[in-house]
C-alpha cells in the first residue's frame, strides 16, 4: 500500500478513514502517502497516543494513534486493515512529518465545498474546534478534520520525540 508520490493536491480533495466506527476526511494536501500496519519502536516516556517511531524513507518519523487521541481507548486493536497515514504540516516555517493510526482508509474523494455544513456542538466527544465540518457521504456523516488544530498543540512533543533518536 505504500505509494511513491504524493496523493493528489487539490485543496477539495479528501482523504476519507475511519476510526472506531466514525468516518473522518482530512483535506490531501497534508497528506504524504499511506503505509501498511507496522509495529513502530516504542519511545519511552512519552504521551499514550505517541506509539513509537518508524523509518518512512530515511526519515525518523513518529507514530500517533488517534484512536486514542479520540480516547477511544476501548476499541484500540490492530486489524488487518489499520494503517498509518504520513502526514506533512507546516508550523512557523518548520515542516513537521509524523504517521497517524487508523483503523482503515476509506477512498480520495472531491468534497463541494457547498456540502460542507457546520457540526453541531454535541457531534462527537472529539473537540469541536478541530472540526471544520460536516459532509453527507453516501448517507454516512463524514467529520472533516482541521488538520492544523487537532496537532497544533502537539508538534513540540513529535519534534522532541524525533529528535531524542536522530540525535547523535
Amino acid at each position: 500500500m505504500d505509494k511513491k508520490s504524493p496523493i493528489k493536491q487539490d485543496l477539495n480533495t479528501h482523504l476519507t478513514f475511519s476510526i472506531n466506527k466514525e468516518k473522518f476526511s482530512i483535506n490531501t494536501r497534508y497528506v504524504l502517502t499511506i503505509l501498511e500496519y507496522r509495529e513502530p519502536t516504542q519511545i519511552p516516556k512519552t504521551p499514550e497516543f505517541i506509539k513509537g517511531i518508524i523509518d518512512f524513507r530515511g526519515e525518523v518519523v513518529p507514530i500517533l494513534d488517534l484512536r486514542i487521541k479520540f480516547e477511544y481507548q476501548n476499541n484500540v486493536k490492530i486489524e488487518k486493515d489499520t494503517c498509518i497515514i504520513i502526514i506533512e504540516l507546516e508550523d512557523k516555517s518548520e515542516i513537521y512529518r509524523f504517521g497517524t493510526i487508523v483503523d482503515r482508509v476509506n477512498e480520495v474523494l472531491e468534497i463541494n465545498t457547498e456540502e460542507i455544513r457546520t457540526p453541531p456542538e454535541m457531534l462527537t466527544n472529539i473537540n469541536h474546534r478541530i472540526l471544520k465540518g460536516v459532509v453527507d457521504l453516501e448517507g454516512q456523516l463524514t467529520l472533516i478534520l482541521d488538520i492544523e488544530q487537532l496537532f497544533k498543540e502537539d508538534l513540540v512533543t513529535i519534534a522532541e520525540a524525533k529528535k531524542e533518536f536522530t540525535q547523535p
